[in-house]
């Protein structure tokens, strides 16, 4: 979390629970909304980010 780049990092991972074996990890950045709560300042880089892995990510990581 970083106020002054004015973004959020996290390290997506997906797994298999069954077998517990890491299927793949990638890192991944989303750009702050605005808001004063700790909550709606930082959610919206959260929201960011799923939304980016709903629409491309997840079509390029299931096809490799």
């Amino acid at each position: 979390m970083s106020k002054t780049k004015k973004a959020l990092s996290l390290w997506v991972t997906l797994f298999d629970i069954k077998t517990r074996k890491v299927l793949m990890t990638r890192r991944m950045e989303g750009a702050l909304g605005s808001g004063f709560s700790f909550r709606n300042y930082w959610a919206t880089g959260f929201k960011k980010i799923i939304d980016q892995i709903e629409k491309s990510e997840y079509k390029k990581w299931k096809s490799n």
